[in-house]
């Protein structure tokens, strides 16, 4: 696995590099301190994962996270920031990131974030969980997505185990499905709470409650 590292405080990068050669020996990591650095890294690597921090020199994190997924669509991205506010949250996704996580949640969530997003699903540490949630709810323009009633029994499982963010190889052992068939859960129940992105079915999940039962 090649590994991009955006941070521009060494002592931090140095911290993410160690916990990830602690967790992926194997692994290519390479670091950057400014988004100029990271998009040069990753025109030589072109990474299969990239962790970035929100606020770095020159660009944000968020528009470096958009030019690299211009730049390499198949790079996952994951970020690991100060804080999870609703609207940096929000924002995230929309650049295209795949993993949220603060860097004081790190140390319990980066094998566990490394592997949801690698697998290509959404991870959220607590506090983003809990700032997405906020963000939506503060939308109230939108209209709101039809209750748990309009849902299967199946569906409500598969619901339910996205809110405690299990991957959706976790999903299918649990429910004994195949992963296909779980992805197909997760489209229709996309299809009918009226939600757009993986992140909004995972807040929503959480507002019905889900994500403690």
């Amino acid at each position: 696995m090649r590994i991009l590292v955006a941070d521009d405080h060494p002592l931090v990068r140095d911290g993410i590099r160690i916990a990830l050669r602690n967790l992926f020996p194997a692994a290519q990591i390479v670091e950057a301190g400014t988004s100029a650095e990271a998009l040069d890294q990753a025109a030589r690597l072109r990474p299969h994962l990239s962790l970035l921090d929100i606020n770095l020199p020159e660009s944000s994190g968020l528009e470096l996270a958009r030019r690299l997924r211009m730049m390499h669509p198949s790079t996952r991205i994951l970020f690991l920031a100060g804080a999870a506010d609703p609207w940096t949250v929000r924002e995230a996704f929309l650049a295209g990131a795949r993993g949220y996580v603060t860097k004081t949640n790190a140390a319990q969530n980066l094998r566990q974030a490394v592997r949801a997003v690698m697998a290509g699903e959404t991870f959220l540490c607590d506090a983003a969980a809990q700032a997405l949630q906020r963000a939506e709810s503060s939308q109230t323009s939108a209209p709101e997505p039809p209750g748990l009633a309009v849902l299967s029994h199946r569906e409500r499982e598969v619901l339910q185990l996205i809110a405690q963010g299990q991957t959706t190889k976790a999903i299918a052992l649990a429910l004994q499905l195949s992963p296909k068939t779980v992805e197909t859960h997760r489209q229709h129940l996309m299809r009918k709470l009226h939600l757009d992105h993986v992140a909004d079915l995972t807040c929503y999940a959480i507002r019905q409650g889900l994500r403690t039962l």
